[in-house]
């Protein structure tokens, strides 16, 4: 039975962005590293998908379970890239990037 009481923890949802391009020839390198290292290796990613990519598709994927992002990423293999993270990193990567790029900004309004 579910409970009245709302959960203690407070969960950051995940958003997902989807990049668009025909030319699509990217690897993933699934190596553990730590944390310092990761966060800065995803955001030099993001910051280079940003600037390679015209056309960019965010969305929030709460409540999305993992049978339909599988079948979302089967569908976009080849076209697109899927680039999952937290929403505060997101949004800093994106404001720490609308100085070289100021089409950025929309994504603040």
């Amino acid at each position: 039975l579910a409970s009245s009481r709302a959960s203690p923890f407070r969960l950051t949802p995940l958003v997902t962005l989807v990049f668009k391009n025909p030319s699509l020839n990217q690897s993933v390198n699934m190596v553990k590293e730590d944390r310092a290292t990761w966060k800065a290796n995803y955001f030099l990613k993001l910051i280079q998908l940003l600037d390679d990519y015209p056309k960019v598709f965010i969305v929030n994927v709460d409540n999305v379970g993992s049978k339909q992002m599988q079948q979302i990423r089967i569908a976009l293999r080849g076209e697109g890239v899927v680039l999952m993270g937290k929403n505060t990193m997101i949004r800093k990567a994106i404001r720490g990037h609308i100085d070289s790029n100021p089409n950025l900004e929309k994504y603040f309004t």
